[in-house]
C-alpha cells in the first residue's frame, strides 16, 4: 500500500512494516516534514509509530524503498489536476 498525500509519495507499507520517507505533523497540517533518514514502524506491535526501528532492520527499509522508487517511475504524474491551495 502506498500513501500519497498532494501528489508526493510519503509512505509505503508491506505487511507489518511501514516505511515513511515524509510525514505530515499534526500542527502543520500543510506542509511536508522530511525526515533525515526514513523511518520504519512496525505497524502491528506499534500501531502509533512511535518506535522507529529502522537502523534494526536496514534491509527492510532498502527492500521498502525499492518499492516506492519502483511505484514513482510507474506512476504518471496527473497534470490535468492541480494541487488545492492551502489558503486562498
Amino acid at each position: 500500500m502506498f500513501y500519497w498525500t498532494r501528489a508526493e509519495l510519503h509512505a509505503v507499507r508491506s505487511r507489518p512494516w511501514k516505511l515513511h520517507v515524509k510525514m505530515r505533523k499534526p500542527i502543520n497540517y500543510g506542509r511536508a516534514v522530511v525526515p533525515d533518514k526514513p523511518e520504519l514502524y512496525h505497524v502491528q506491535r506499534d500501531i502509533s509509530e512511535a518506535y522507529n526501528v529502522a537502523e534494526q532492520h536496514p534491509e527492510i527499509v532498502e527492500r521498502l524503498l525499492a518499492m516506492m522508487k519502483d511505484h514513482e517511475a510507474d506512476t504518471a504524474p496527473h497534470q490535468d489536476m492541480p494541487a488545492i491551495p492551502l489558503t486562498e
